[in-house]
C-alpha cells in the first residue's frame, strides 16, 4: 500500500459522516465504500470497532463483511489495520482505573461505560437496553477491579444533566487521564497522552503512508488533535465552536454529504 495514494483523510463517524441520528448522507454511502484510489481513508472515532461497524452495517455500509479500512478507535486507545487486525491498544494503569472506579461510585445515577478491545462494561445502565452480548451491565455497587478486565481503554460518562457532567469533568481533573467531549451529553476518558492523533502516526508506518499528507473532518473536541495534525481541516455546519474555528473547510452536510466537497478539495491540492 501506498504508492498510488497521494493522500489520508480522517474521518470521525459520529456527527461527521453521520448525522446525530446515525444516518449517513445517501452520497456518502456510496463514496465511502468506493473510495478515489489515491486518498485512502482512516476512521477515527470515539467508538470501539464493533459499535463503529454496528453504525455502519444499519446504514449498508460495508454489512456483513470485515472491515476493510484501517481505522483509530475509542479516541486513540486502539489503532487497527485493513482486515480488523489489532495493531496497537493502550490502556488505563491499575492505579488510574482504580480512582476512575471510585469516580464511578461516586456519581451511582450516571451512566459510565469502560471499554476493553473486545467487550463493555456499562454502571447503572438499565438492563432493557442490554441487547448486546459484548455488553456487561454492572451497578455501581458490583464494579471493582476483580468485574472489570485489566486492559481498559477508554471510559465514557453518559449524562444528559448539564451541570453533573460538568461536575463530573471538573472531579475527572485530577485524574490522569485525556478528558474530551464526543457529545454534549457524552464525556470520554483516554489513559494520558492518547488520542486520536497518537493512534495516527502508527498506522501510517504500518501502510507506508507516512510521508503522505494528511487531512481530517471532525466535529468534536475528541477531534482536535487530529486537526492539529492535518494539513488541512474540514467540519459540519453544526460542530463544537471549538473544531468550527480550527476548520479549514466548513461543509453544509445536508447539502452533497461530507465526502464530495470534502475529495473535491483534496483533489484540486494532490
Amino acid at each position: 500500500m501506498g504508492s498510488k495514494i497521494k493522500a489520508v483523510l480522517c474521518l470521525d463517524i459520529d456527527g461527521t459522516l453521520t448525522d446525530h441520528d446515525m444516518k449517513i448522507h445517501p452520497q456518502d454511502i456510496g463514496i465511502i465504500q468506493d473510495f478515489p484510489d489515491i486518498v485512502q481513508p482512516i476512521l477515527a472515532t470515539g467508538r470501539d470497532l464493533l459499535s463503529a461497524k454496528k453504525i455502519l452495517e444499519e446504514n449498508q455500509v460495508f454489512a456483513n463483511a470485515s472491515l476493510p479500512l484501517p481505522g483509530i478507535f475509542m479516541n486513540g486507545g486502539a489503532s487497527y489495520l485493513p482486515g480488523e487486525k489489532l495493531l496497537i491498544s493502550h490502556n488505563f494503569s491499575s492505579e488510574t482505573l482504580k480512582t476512575l472506579i471510585n469516580l464511578v461510585k461516586a456519581y451511582p445515577d450516571t451512566t459510565f461505560g469502560f471499554f476493553a478491545t473486545a467487550s463493555v462494561y456499562f454502571v447503572n445502565r438499565l438492563p432493557r437496553i442490554h441487547r448486546d452480548p459484548r455488553i456487561h451491565i454492572l451497578s455501581s455497587d458490583e464494579i471493582d477491579k476483580k468485574t472489570l478486565p485489566e486492559i481498559i481503554v477508554k471510559m465514557i460518562v453518559v449524562e444528559q444533566d448539564q451541570r453533573k457532567i460538568k461536575a463530573i469533568e471538573k472531579s475527572g481533573l485530577e485524574i490522569n487521564a485525556e478528558i474530551a467531549y464526543s457529545l454534549p451529553y457524552i464525556l470520554e476518558f483516554t489513559p494520558p497522552g492518547i488520542n486520536k492523533a497518537v493512534g495516527l502516526p502508527p498506522l501510517l508506518q504500518e501502510l507506508s503512508l507516512e510521508h503522505v499528507p494528511v487531512y481530517t473532518a471532525g466535529d468534536g473536541q475528541n477531534d482536535l488533535g487530529l486537526f492539529d495534525f492535518a494539513v488541512k481541516t474540514f467540519a459540519p455546519s453544526y460542530a463544537h465552536p471549538a473544531i468550527l474555528e480550527k476548520a479549514d473547510h466548513i461543509i453544509q452536510r445536508e447539502n452533497e454529504g461530507m465526502l464530495k466537497p470534502i475529495l473535491d478539495i483534496i483533489s484540486r491540492q494532490i
